[in-house]
């Protein structure tokens, strides 16, 4: 009755570890926030087809980052995740007309990273406001750069703040 017992403790545990210890869908990230996804769609980009392929690229960064900032305020663990982001983002052929929006978002995912390596409280708020105003900074810049884009992906420029 006792190995029973600790037998089925172990496996209740096991199982509650799996499931909290999984990594959370982009799907799944977005709906734990208040903030609707709207997914770049290159088929319905105005840009030359060599930049909308990057825009496609690019903003599924910041849909990738939205999961550990996700499972960061759910206390899981998130730095390799940002690092690997951060290496996606690294290995993309940057335009120049998106080169301004593209550092603000890498800007806006070190400070999230941040965020969550951050163990002085005073620090926290700046550092949300530091990661807010980049990610505005990048979609004035986008919006800027590409004024003749469709009005879906337009809004795909408005990743989270």
């Amino acid at each position: 009755m006792k190995n029973n017992l600790l037998c089925f403790s172990l496996c209740l545990l096991l199982l509650i570890l799996s499931t909290t210890c999984q990594a959370l869908t982009v799907q799944e990230a977005y709906k734990a926030i208040p903030h609707a996804r709207t997914p770049y769609k290159q088929a319905l980009s105005t840009t030359p087809i060599g930049i909308a392929s990057y825009l496609k690229k690019l903003f599924t960064i910041p849909d990738r980052a939205v999961v550990p900032r996700v499972s960061g305020m759910r206390g899981v663990a998130t730095e390799n995740e940002y690092d690997r982001i951060l290496l996606q983002l690294d290995k993309l052929k940057t335009p120049a007309s998106a080169a301004s929006a593209e550092t603000r978002i890498r800007q806006a995912i070190v400070t999230h990273q941040r965020y969550f390596q951050q163990t002085n409280d005073s620090n926290l708020r700046s550092l949300q406001k530091s990661s807010s105003r980049e990610l505005v900074s990048a979609y004035n810049s986008l919006m800027q750069s590409y004024k003749n884009e469709s009005r879906h992906n337009k809004q795909a420029f408005y990743v989270i703040g």
